[in-house]
C-alpha cells in the first residue's frame, strides 16, 4: 500500500519530500482513475485472493466476498488515484 494512501494532499507531501532531498523542477500530478473488472465480481474476487492481507481468511473467502459485495454493490469497479512524479537532481 502506498505511504500516501490516507494522505489528504499527496501532491504537497511528495513535493516537500523531493525538495528536502534535493530535487528541483518537480512535477506531481494526481489522476483519478477507475478500473472495471470484465468478469465482474468473479474476477474481482480472484484478484483480491492474491492481495489478501488477512491471515486465516482462506477458509472464509467466499463469505468475505459475499459480505463485501453486499456492502459495496460496485465492488467490481475500483476507483483509485495514480501519482505521476518527476523531478531533476
Amino acid at each position: 500500500m502506498s505511504p500516501y494512501h490516507d494522505s489528504q494532499d499527496p501532491e504537497t507531501e511528495i513535493k516537500n519530500l523531493m525538495k528536502k532531498i534535493g530535487f528541483r523542477d518537480i512535477s506531481v500530478k494526481v489522476h483519478e482513475l477507475s478500473f472495471d473488472f470484465i468478469r465482474g465480481i468473479d474476477e474481482f474476487s480472484d484478484m483480491m485472493k492474491c492481495l489478501n492481507p488477512f491471515e486465516g481468511l482462506e477458509n472464509k473467502w467466499e463469505d468475505f466476498i459475499a459480505d463485501y459485495v453486499q456492502l459495496d454493490p460496485n465492488a467490481s469497479t475500483i476507483v483509485y488515484q495514480l501519482l505521476v512524479v518527476s523531478g531533476k537532481k
